[in-house]
């Protein structure tokens, strides 16, 4: 992968588990199956990329804000 993104063990195995499977397919319907299995997973994996980052970004911000209150509340005497 260009990106730098290496697959684990794990996941290498499942790729090759796959490719078995539809090179050992001739069954259309079979291989619909296969292929639907393989898009619903696709699509979960990018949903869950997407949540993690939004929770990621989530995160940095409400830390950034409070670091800004903090900072505010420090600067005005006012504050006890």
């Amino acid at each position: 992968m260009t990106s730098g993104i290496q697959f684990t063990t794990e996941q290498l195995f499942h790729v090759e588990q796959f490719n078995r499977a539809l090179d050992a397919t001739s069954d259309p319907t079979q291989l619909r199956d296969l292929a639907k299995q393989l898009l619903k997973a696709w699509q979960t994996q990018k949903a869950a990329t997407t949540w993690i980052m939004h929770q990621q970004l989530q995160g940095s911000t409400n830390a950034w804000a409070m670091a800004q209150s903090l900072q505010n509340d420090q600067a005005d005497p006012n504050v006890a």
